[in-house]
């Protein structure tokens, strides 16, 4: 007997794996724009502190 299926297949929709590597770009993203930035804002900081002292 032939059974009428979707048109799109089984393969609709995001994955937990397409999920996982979005996640993974996002963060390795995040940590080197974190790393990048880091170094001025702790100069930016301690000059601000100096000028406390």
């Amino acid at each position: 007997m032939w059974r009428q299926t979707d048109a799109a297949g089984p393969e609709t929709g995001a994955t937990a794996l397409e999920y996982i590597f979005i996640a993974s770009i996002i963060s390795i993203a995040a940590m080197v724009g974190m790393a990048a930035i880091g170094g001025k804002l702790e100069n930016y900081f301690e000059s601000f502190a100096n000028a406390f002292n």
